[in-house]
Order: C-alpha cells, then sequence, then structure tokens
C-alpha cells in the first residue's frame, strides 16, 4: 500500500512539473550589469567588460579566448529585450583585431531551434569547445563533468553561441516583449549583429556565416532576408548552413519521410512486408507521396498534414517544430527526477519513463503478445488519420525489440539507451561562478522553454507553437541570389528527416533552375577518412546526407559534422559538385548509383545505460529476405489520384478524418499521466 501511495504522489508531481504552460502571462527577465561594464555606446572598449577572465570551475584543459554576455536588440519601448551570446576565439586576438584586418577571415553565429531551445545547447553538447559528460565510472546519471571537444568548430572559425529569441536561455524579455513573429526575428537579430560588429570592428566586413539547426530551419532563412534587406548591410553575409531544419509545414518536414525512414531501418516493423504494405498505401491515400524529380519541372504541391490527434478546435495540426527540442529539456529533465525518485522507492519504470516516449504526439500504450495483422485496406486508418508517423511509432514501440523497451527517440532512431545519455548543461550554466564569469542575468538558465510568440500562450486559428509567419521554404528562392546555401541532414533523424530537407530544395529556384539536375549519390569522408555519407554541391548550394547522424549531427556524428564544416563551409572541397561542360554533365567525385536512391539502410541499434554499451543486430537471414523483396516489389509508391487537391489532403480524405478527428489533447500532463498510470497498473497488477 505504502508503494501504490508513493507512486500516486510521485504521478502527482510529474503532473505539476512537465505542464507545458503553466502560467499565463510570460515572465519579465532582465539583464545585469556587472562591476566594469561601459555606460558608453556600444564600441570596443565594451571587449574587456565581455572578456571572460574568471576561471570557469572544474576545467582543467585549455580553452579559446572567450567573450560573453547580454546585447541590446535596440527595440523601441522594450530596453530588457536582449540576446546573449557566448564566443570563442579561432585563434588568440581574431576577435579583437581592428577594422579592416583579417578580412579574408571568416566567422560564424551558431543557433538552435524550439522555437525556445538556448543555443548553449549546441556549445556544449555539439560544435563548441566544451561537451557535457558523465563523470568516469557514474552510473546513476547524477555527476556531470566538461571534456574537451576535438573537433570544435572554432578551431576553424570564430564562433558566437546566441540565444534567441529574445527571453530563450539567457536572453531576456519583458512579458510585453516577446517576439510577434519570425520578420521580429530578423530585426532583432539584425540590431544584435550591428552591436556585435561594433564591439569586434573586423567582423563588419568579415564572411559571415549563419549556422544552426532545426527550427534554426526557420529563423535562419528569415534573418538573412532582413540582413540582405539593409543597405548599406551591418554584416557580410555570405553562407547559411541549416542542419535537419524546419523549412516547410508539418506535412513536408515530419510526414513525408516516413517512407524513407522505413526503408532506412525496416527493423522498426520487423521487416514484415504485409505490415510495409499497409504503411505505404496509408502514405499514398494521405497525398505524402511526390516523386522528386532532377531537375524538377514545376513546383511541388503544399502538403498538409490532417487535424492534429485532438478535439481542440484551435490546433490546425501544423505542429511545426514546437516538440523538436523543448520535448527533450524540461520535461525530459523532470522524467530524469522522477526516475530518480523512483529508483529510490525501489519502483522500476521500465523503460515507460524515458524521455523518448515525450517526443512522439500519440501513444496508444497497447500492450499484446504479438503484432496486429497489419495489411492494405484501401481507406485512411480510422485512429491514426493521416499521422502515418505516429502510426510507425505507435507500431515499433509496442511489437518490435528494442523500441518495446527503449521507446522509439525521433531525434536519432539509433538511439536505444534506457535512461538516455543525459545531456544537460544546467549544472554547469546555474553555478554562480560560471554565470558570472559570463556576465549573463540573475535568472534560471533552462534548456528549452514553450516560447510565447506575441508574448502570449493562447494562439487561437495559430500553429501549435504560435509563430504565425509563412514556413522559410518560400524565402529559398531569393535569398540564393544573395548567399550560398549548405542543407545538412542526420540519416537517423525521424523528426525533421531528410526527404524533407530534399524536398526543400528541389522546391528551390537557385541559378535560374529548380532543384538539383542530378540526384545526390557521391561520398564524402570524415576527419579519419571513414565513410561520412553522401555530398553534392550544384550551383551555391550544397547538400550532405550524414551517415549515422541523427537530428543533431554534430552531436551524434562530431568528425562527420567537423568534416563538412571544414571541407565544404570553410574550404572550397569540390567533391559533388556538378560540372557543366557544354552537353554532358560531370560530378566531381563520380556518380554512385547505390547511393542514388539516397537510402543508407542502418544495420544496428545503440545500447546501454546512459552510455553506448553494446548495438543491437539482426540477423542475416532477415536482411537477406528484406533485401530480395525491395529488389523484386512490384508495386509502385505512385500518386492516387483522388489523394490530393490543390496540394492538400482531398475533399473526401478530409470528410472521413474530421469524423475521427476527436483524439488525444496535446498536454504534457495528460499524457504523462496516461503513462505513469499505466506503469502503475502494470507493475502492481
Amino acid at each position: 500500500m505504502a508503494r501504490t501511495t508513493t507512486f500516486l504522489l510521485l504521478v502527482a508531481f510529474l503532473q505539476l512539473s512537465t505542464t507545458t504552460s503553466v502560467a499565463k502571462t510570460p515572465p519579465s527577465t532582465f539583464p545585469h550589469a556587472y562591476p566594469g561594464m561601459p555606460t558608453t555606446p556600444y564600441g570596443p572598449d565594451w571587449q574587456a567588460y565581455y572578456e571572460v577572465t574568471t576561471p570557469l570551475p572544474n576545467i582543467t584543459f585549455p580553452l579559446p579566448r572567450a567573450y560573453a554576455g547580454s546585447v541590446s536588440v535596440d527595440r523601441p519601448g522594450h530596453p530588457n529585450d536582449t540576446l546573449f551570446f557566448v564566443a570563442f576565439e579561432r585563434e588568440d586576438g581574431s576577435l579583437s583585431a581592428t577594422d579592416g584586418e583579417r578580412a579574408n577571415e571568416p566567422w560564424a553565429v551558431w543557433l538552435n531551434g524550439g522555437p525556445g531551445s538556448s543555443s548553449m545547447d549546441g556549445l556544449f553538447n555539439e560544435n563548441g569547445p566544451l561537451r557535457v559528460a558523465l563523470a568516469d565510472g557514474d552510473t546513476t546519471g547524477k555527476n556531470f563533468i566538461m571534456t574537451p571537444n576535438p573537433y570544435s568548430w572554432t578551431n576553424l572559425t570564430d564562433m558566437f553561441y546566441v540565444d534567441q529569441p529574445v527571453g530563450t536561455g539567457y536572453s531576456t524579455s519583458d512579458r510585453h516583449g516577446y517576439v510577434a513573429d519570425q520578420d521580429q526575428v530578423g530585426e532583432d537579430f539584425t540590431n544584435f549583429l550591428a552591436n556585435i560588429v561594433a564591439v569586434f570592428p573586423s567582423l563588419k566586413a568579415r564572411p559571415l556565416f549563419l549556422t544552426g539547426e532545426s527550427y534554426a530551419g526557420r529563423f535562419i532563412p528569415y534573418i538573412a532576408k532582413t540582413i540582405v534587406a539593409k543597405s548599406p548591410a551591418p554584416v557580410n553575409l555570405t553562407k547559411m548552413m541549416i542542419g535537419d531544419g524546419a523549412f516547410g509545414n508539418r506535412g513536408a518536414f515530419v510526414e513525408y519521410s516516413t517512407i524513407q525512414i522505413m526503408q532506412t531501418y525496416p527493423q522498426l516493423f520487423g521487416f514484415d512486408t504485409n505490415v510495409y504494405e499497409y504503411f505505404v498505401e496509408q502514405y499514398n491515400l494521405c497525398g505524402y507521396n511526390l516523386t522528386l524529380s532532377y531537375p524538377s519541372p514545376s513546383p511541388y504541391p503544399t502538403l498538409r498534414a490532417s487535424a492534429f490527434l485532438s478535439n481542440d478546435p484551435d490546433d490546425d495540426g501544423d505542429d511545426d517544430e514546437e516538440d523538436l527540442d523543448a520535448a527533450t529539456s524540461d520535461s525530459g529533465d523532470s522524467f530524469k527526477r522522477v526516475k530518480r525518485l523512483l529508483a529510490m522507492y525501489d519502483l522500476e519504470p521500465r523503460g515507460i519513463m524515458d524521455r523518448r516516449h515525450l517526443v512522439g504526439q500519440h501513444h496508444s500504450l497497447r500492450r499484446r503478445a504479438r503484432p496486429p495483422p497489419l495489411s492494405p485496406t484501401g481507406v485512411i486508418d480510422a485512429k491514426y488519420q493521416c499521422h502515418v508517423l505516429e502510426n510507425l511509432q505507435d507500431y515499433a514501440e509496442n511489437y518490435t525489440v528494442p523500441w518495446t523497451s527503449a521507446g522509439f527517440d525521433r531525434f536519432r532512431i539509433s538511439d536505444a539507451l534506457v535512461p538516455a545519455a543525459p545531456d544537460n548543461p544546467s549544472f554547469f550554466l546555474n553555478d554562480p561562478t560560471v554565470r558570472a564569469a559570463f556576465h549573463a542575468p540573475k535568472k534560471t538558465w533552462t534548456k528549452s522553454f514553450d516560447y510565447p510568440f506575441n508574448s502570449t500562450y493562447t494562439h487561437p486559428g495559430l500553429p501549435s507553437t504560435g509563430d504565425p509567419s509563412p514556413e522559410s521554404q518560400l524565402l529559398l528562392s531569393d535569398l540564393s541570389n544573395h548567399v550560398s546555401m549548405i542543407f545538412f541532414s542526420g540519416n537517423d533523424d525521424a523528426l525533421a528527416a531528410h526527404r524533407g530537407t530534399e524536398l526543400a530544395i528541389q522546391n528551390t529556384t537557385f541559378g535560374g533552375i529548380r532543384g538539383f539536375t542530378v540526384r545526390p549519390s557521391t561520398p564524402f569522408s570524415d576527419v579519419e577518412g571513414r565513410f561520412a555519407g553522401i555530398i553534392h554541391q550544384e550551383r551555391g548550394v550544397t547538400y550532405a546526407l550524414v551517415e549515422g547522424a541523427g537530428h543533431k549531427g554534430p552531436k551524434n556524428k562530431p568528425s562527420s559534422a567537423y568534416a563538412l564544416y571544414r571541407e565544404f563551409v570553410v574550404g572550397s572541397n569540390q567533391t559533388g559538385l556538378v560540372v557543366a561542360d557544354g552537353s554532358s554533365t560531370t560530378v566531381v567525385g563520380g556518380i554512385h548509383t547505390e547511393y542514388e536512391p539516397g537510402i543508407l539502410t542502418a544495420s544496428g541499434v545503440l545500447t546501454g545505460s546512459y552510455r553506448t554499451e553494446g548495438t543491437y543486430t539482426w540477423p542475416t537471414e532477415s536482411w537477406a529476405a528484406w533485401g530480395s523483396y525491395m529488389a523484386t516489389r512490384t508495386a509502385q509508391d505512385a500518386p492516387i489520384p483522388h489523394a490530393t487537391d490543390e496540394g492538400g489532403v482531398g475533399h473526401a480524405n478530409n470528410g472521413a478524418l474530421a469524423k475521427n478527428g476527436a483524439f488525444v489533447k496535446k498536454i504534457w500532463s495528460i499524457q504523462i499521466s496516461a503513462a505513469l498510470l499505466f506503469t502503475l497498473s502494470w507493475m502492481f497488477a
């Protein structure tokens, strides 16, 4: 009885600690003035103030010279609206150079997404000089250290990691000063850059690379649009680099990649060909089956996902990327805390508590001895509607080992660690010594939060993020006339998988032609010379598919991401470059037919507790049978005439979907409570 009471108390605790929007009013935060802060306008005299001179706790290895602090976005009426940055020099003196010096040396900005996710995640988990790690020998997930990152991009360029939009991470905003839309994101960031180059004068003329991932696929194009529209431009923007970006709507960057994910990981459905055909049919019926042409003869229609599995009349189904980063941060941390409490009382969560269960939008939490006999039915599934990826995720988590115990991690399909590897740098960033050394505001740093666009948490008639701006996909064609564009995708990402990025490219006109003219198929290597993935370059646009990487490529495959940045962004490696010579076309490095389908089949899944300790593999016979089936398969994934109408799901389907639209309300506390109550009934049955 005591064990049951304890568990129910934990259920109540988790309900209170994981609700997405607790407060009705966004918080007011403000920058902190540390001793020595100049009272003059931004200029080189601010360098001494921003320089990080206090030793950082428990860092026993050398770091590049760093600068950090809050910078105003100069928004009238909102003096407390600031962006927070941490910058590292490539070499001593590269940031303190004077105007006109180092004119050809590039510098870069890194942005994480969310919206509402701190770019300190990129700094301390991906491509910065420091990385979060568990202490040697720790088996509890409680003892963290910082370790050096040999693949830090600061070895190649000066790097700025910026928390934005205002109010994110260590950035600040008054309660009425949060951005209204992406245009305001662009204005705020451009004003921030103008102030930064006033402090570091050499940066004004030096080539700037805007880099980032995830929802930064929305931020960066809008920032770039604002910069190129300024005359004179405040900075010399030359390149934008976006990984696993949310360029289009939910149908384009989530659902469209479902079949690609199944072909990459047929293990998800046990290599069952009937199940595969069932999902192919669902995919086709929902109108997701656009066939990419090289080049594209005409614009592709807009894909629309069905309304979210909800009875919320204000939810339009365009889920954007609200759950992309946020789902594994604050809520994930709450899960970790509860898991530790469960352990204290000898209550074993058995995997159901793992944060990867939060990433999905709908889980039935059913358990059966064997999977249902799925096969094509000719109609859209009444329960899942056109949420085909969610349907697949639910199938894998209920019926396919190891996902039945580890959960399906959309951030990286190949990650089946239970518990997941800790990566939250809050232990470091909320240390008072670090906060003071970084000249950060006296607020609690959080990895991610529910961003209140237009300073409100209520968004009737808008996507669930509250972001009212058109998809950034619409800006890419014009931006190609001003900047070079580099896109990269992780092969193991199911959150914003690579087919969505390829669709965005093929829908973009650059150099007078829509999309690439040749299918990407040329391999490139990581720093150690190993196969890293596929690279392709045409007319100022570069695309890389990174083998083994998930949603956070520099974190999962640091050597591959470092080589990509070094060779194809900072450098001018021509591997994968399409060269037209009269009537003939060649590709530097060759066309490799084995990679032309764009499917890098993944063989194993990582297992372990907090750390990778092994790899789960499947019998060679299963792979052989699957390979034979796919080689002889005759059913075509062809568009079904009535499935699309002006790019959306057809009217006939919409009627059926509307009748089945009242499902699970997307509120974390409800989802988590369901998971906990299921666990409770399972444990004490």
